[in-house]
C-alpha cells in the first residue's frame, strides 16, 4: 500500500520458503513440552515484543484450557500454566510448524510469513504505529487469509478466548 505516491513498483515483500518440520520435533527444538496433540496457539509480539499484547494472552490462555500458548519473547525460557514462553527464534520454522492458529501483530514482514505458511491468525495491530499502518495491513491481510480475524488490543481477553476458539475448531 503506497497511498499518496502516484509511481512506484510493487515487489513484494522477501519471504523464505516455508520448510515444515513434523510437530514433535518442532517442539523438541523449541525446547516446549506440551502434549501435541492439543492444539497450539503461537503468539509473535513483534521484533521488540510486547507486553499490553502479552499480558492480554496471559489472561486469554486461562480461558482455552484446551490449547498450550507458546508465546515468542524476550524473557528466559518458563511456563505458567498453558502458557510456555520461548526466548524469540532466528529460525521461524519450528516455531510456525508447531502452530495451529497464530496471534500476533501486524507488522507487514510477519503478516507476508503467515501468508506463506497459511496458518489462521488473529492480528492485533499495534496501536503506536506511524500513520496506523498496522491496522491497514491487518485489514488487507484478513482480506486475502483464510480463517483470519483482526482484532483490536482493547478487546476483552473473553472476546480473544472466542476468536481462538473458533479458529482452533475449523
Amino acid at each position: 500500500m503506497c497511498e499518496g505516491i502516484k509511481n512506484f513498483s510493487y515487489y513484494g515483500i522477501p519471504v523464505r520458503d516455508p520448510v515444515r518440520i513434523d510437530r514433535n520435533e518442532a517442539l523438541r527444538r523449541l525446547g516446549v513440552e506440551v502434549d501435541a496433540r492439543k492444539k497450539i496457539v503461537g503468539v509473535a509480539g513483534g521484533s521488540l515484543g510486547s507486553g499490553p499484547l502479552s499480558e492480554m494472552l496471559r489472561r486469554t490462555a486461562e480461558l482455552c484450557p484446551g490449547c498450550e500458548f507458546v508465546f515468542l519473547s524476550s524473557k528466559q525460557k518458563h511456563d505458567d500454566g498453558n502458557a510456555h514462553f520461548i526466548p524469540s527464534q532466528w529460525d521461524m520454522n519450528p516455531f510456525y510448524s508447531a502452530c495451529d492458529v497464530l496471534v500476533c501483530r501486524a507488522g507487514g514482514s510477519t503478516l507476508a510469513e503467515v501468508l506463506k505458511w497459511k496458518i489462521p491468525a488473529v492480528v492485533i495491530p499495534w496501536p503506536g504505529a506511524m500513520d496506523n499502518h498496522q491496522e491497514k495491513n491487518a485489514a488487507e491481510f484478513v482480506k486475502l487469509a483464510k480463517n483470519s480475524c483482526m482484532f483490536s488490543e482493547g478487546d476483552s481477553p473473553e472476546k480473544l478466548a472466542g476468536a481462538i476458539n473458533k479458529l482452533c475448531c475449523q
